[in-house]
C-alpha cells in the first residue's frame, strides 16, 4: 500500500504551485484578457530604454495587418518601408489589396521570410509575395547569418508554435506591470511604445492610413546637400576624403555578391539563390509567386568598383530569374542622385516614381500568372482633417509653432512648397486649408494645391472665426486611389516637387496653415 505524500513533501508544494498558477491565469483570462498580440515578448520594455525601431514598426504592423487579407505581401529592409506606397500600387489593380510589411535591413534576410511566413499563414488569399532590398542590403553573409540580426526573434515570436505555448494571459500584462515596477505607475511617461525613430506618432499615423508606408527623416529639415555631405554626418573621420573616396568606402562591403557550395546541386553558386529558394518554395506553398525587386541606388554611389559589384549582382538576380521562370525578377536601376534622401533611401518627393515602377513590374508578373484578385481587406484608417502639430505627415514643412490663432507650421525657409500625406474618407471631394489672419492677402492668392501633381481647382475662400480658409476641388482622378492624397501645397502655382534647390526668396515660411479639412462639398456647405 502506497504511502499518502505528506503536505510538507516537495512534491505537494510543488503541485500547489502549479495549480496557483493555473488559477492565476484562467482568472486574468476570464476577468482581464488580452489579445495575442499583446501577449508577445517582441517588444523589450527596457527601463528607461526607448525600442528599437524595427521591433516597433514590426510590432505595429503585425498588429495592424496580420489578417488583413491582402492580394499582396511586401517584405524587405527600410528601401520599401519607405519607398512603396500602397495605394498607388492598388491603383493600377481595382480591388487589389497591397500590404507593405517592410520594416529595416537588421531583421536579415530570413527574419523577412518569417514575417512574410506569418502573414501568408493568416491570410490564404494572397497571390504575390514581393522581396524588395536595396543592394546597399543585399543577402550576404552578414544580413543571412550573422548572430546580430532579428530573424530568430521573429521566428520566436511569430512562427514558433511551440513558443506560442508559453504565452500565458498574464505576459498580456507585461507592459504595464514592468512600468508600475520601474516608475510608480503603469505607463511610460510620454506613452509607449517609444523608440527613437524621428517623429515616432507621425510615422505611426502613416503605417495606418496608407497600408504600411511611412517617410524617411534621413536629412534634417528635408533639405539635401548631396549624399556625400549626408555622409560625412554619420561616417567619423571623412572630412578630408574625397567625395569619391568616400563612396568607394562605404561601398567596400556592400553590394557584393558571396557563393557558397550547393552539396544538394554540388555546384557552387551565390549564396543569395539558398534565400530566393526559400522564398519561391514558401509562396509556393501557400499557391502565391515570387516577385524579387531590387532598389533604386544612386548614380553617384554606382560607380567604379562599386558599380561593377552592383552589375554583378543585378546579373545574379536575372540569371536566378532565368533559372526559375515561375520567379518575376526585377534588377536595381541607377536613378539620379537629387533622389534620394540616404544611399539606401529614395527621398520623399519620389517616392510615388518607385512606387509606379513597383505596379509596372508587378503588371508584368500579373500578364504572366494573372491578375491578383480583389480582396475585401480591412478598411484603413481614415482622419476627417490634418491637424499642422509636431506630428503632421508631410515633407518640407517647418516644425511646429504657435501663435495668436494656436498651433500652425509652415513651409520651411528657403522653400516655397511642402508635401502633406493622409487618408481622407472615399466621399471627401474637397480639402479646406486654414490659415493664420496675418497670412498676407497675396500670398493667399497665390497659393495652388495639387494632388499626386494634378491641379486642384480653386473654390471661393470663406472665413472661420474671422480666420481665412482657402477651398479646392480635389482632382476627379485622384479617386482611383481610394482617398489616400498627396498634396503639394506651392506658394507660386508649381504641381510637381520642383527638386531640392532653396531659394532666399522663397514665400513658403509665411504660409501658416492652421489645418486641412477634407470636406464633402465645401462650396455648397459654404453658400450655406
Amino acid at each position: 500500500m502506497k504511502a499518502a505524500i505528506h503536505p510538507r513533501h516537495p512534491v505537494a508544494w510543488v503541485g500547489l504551485a502549479l495549480l496557483g498558477l493555473v488559477a492565476i491565469e484562467a482568472a486574468v483570462a476570464l476577468l482581464a484578457p488580452t489579445g495575442v498580440d499583446d501577449r508577445r515578448n517582441f517588444l523589450e520594455f527596457g527601463y528607461r530604454q526607448n525600442e528599437p525601431p524595427t521591433r516597433v514598426v514590426l510590432d505595429e504592423k503585425m498588429r495592424l495587418y496580420g489578417h488583413d487579407e491582402p492580394s499582396v505581401i511586401q517584405v524587405g529592409d527600410s528601401s520599401g518601408l519607405h519607398g512603396v506606397q500602397p495605394p498607388l500600387v492598388e491603383a493600377e489593380f481595382p480591388g487589389m489589396r497591397y500590404l507593405n510589411a517592410s520594416a529595416f535591413g537588421n531583421q536579415g534576410f530570413y527574419g523577412y521570410l518569417g514575417v512574410a511566413r506569418r502573414l501568408l499563414d493568416n491570410n490564404p488569399g494572397v497571390r504575390f509575395l514581393v522581396l524588395h532590398f536595396t543592394p546597399r542590403v543585399s543577402p550576404v553573409k552578414e544580413y543571412v547569418e550573422a548572430k546580430d540580426l532579428l530573424d530568430q526573434d521573429i521566428w520566436r515570436e511569430y512562427n514558433s508554435r511551440f513558443h506560442a505555448l508559453f504565452r500565458l494571459p498574464t505576459l498580456g500584462w507585461r507592459r504595464q506591470v514592468t512600468d508600475l515596477a520601474y516608475y510608480g505607475h503603469a505607463s511610460w511617461p510620454g506613452g509607449r511604445p517609444y523608440d527613437d525613430l524621428k517623429r515616432y506618432p507621425e510615422a505611426k499615423a502613416m503605417v495606418a492610413e496608407s497600408g504600411g508606408w511611412t517617410r524617411e527623416h534621413d536629412q534634417e529639415g528635408d533639405v539635401s546637400g548631396g549624399l556625400a555631405s549626408w555622409l560625412r554626418t554619420i561616417v567619423p573621420g571623412t572630412s578630408g576624403v574625397s567625395d569619391r573616396a568616400l563612396m568607394e568606402q562605404v561601398g567596400e562591403r556592400n553590394p557584393r555578391t558571396d557563393y557558397e557550395f550547393d552539396w544538394r546541386h554540388l555546384v557552387r553558386r551565390p549564396l543569395a539563390y539558398r534565400v530566393f529558394d526559400a522564398y519561391r518554395e514558401l509562396a509556393e506553398t501557400h499557391e502565391a509567386h515570387l516577385v524579387i525587386i531590387g532598389a533604386p541606388v544612386a548614380d553617384v554611389y554606382a560607380q567604379g568598383a562599386v558599380g561593377e559589384r552592383l552589375q554583378q549582382l543585378n546579373q545574379s538576380l536575372l540569371d536566378y530569374g532565368a533559372l526559375h521562370p515561375e520567379v518575376t525578377v526585377a534588377t536595381a536601376p541607377i536613378w539620379p542622385e537629387n533622389r534620394f534622401s540616404a544611399l539606401e533611401h529614395v527621398a520623399t518627393p519620389y517616392v510615388r516614381e518607385n512606387s509606379l515602377r513597383v505596379a509596372a513590374i508587378l503588371r508584368e508578373a500579373a500578364s504572366r500568372f494573372g491578375t491578383p484578385p480583389a480582396a475585401p481587406g480591412h478598411p484603413r484608417t481614415t482622419v476627417p482633417r490634418i491637424e499642422m502639430d509636431a506630428h503632421t505627415p508631410s515633407y518640407g514643412l517647418a516644425p511646429a509653432a504657435s501663435g495668436p490663432d494656436g498651433a500652425y507650421r509652415a513651409i520651411r525657409a528657403g522653400r516655397d512648397e511642402a508635401l502633406l500625406f493622409a487618408r481622407a474618407d472615399r466621399a471627401a471631394r474637397d480639402i479646406s486649408v486654414e490659415l493664420a489672419r496675418d497670412v498676407p492677402d497675396d500670398l493667399r492668392a497665390a497659393t495652388t494645391l495639387s494632388v499626386f501633381g494634378e491641379p486642384c481647382e480653386r473654390l471661393p475662400d470663406d472665413l472661420v472665426d474671422g480666420r481665412p480658409r482657402l477651398n479646392w476641388r480635389i482632382p476627379a482622378a485622384a479617386a482611383r486611389y481610394g482617398g489616400w492624397l498627396e498634396i503639394l501645397v506651392s506658394t507660386r502655382g508649381k504641381a510637381q516637387w520642383p527638386g531640392p534647390q532653396l531659394s532666399p526668396s522663397a514665400r513658403g515660411p509665411e504660409l501658416k496653415m492652421l489645418r486641412a479639412t477634407f470636406r464633402e462639398d465645401a462650396a455648397h456647405q459654404n453658400a450655406k
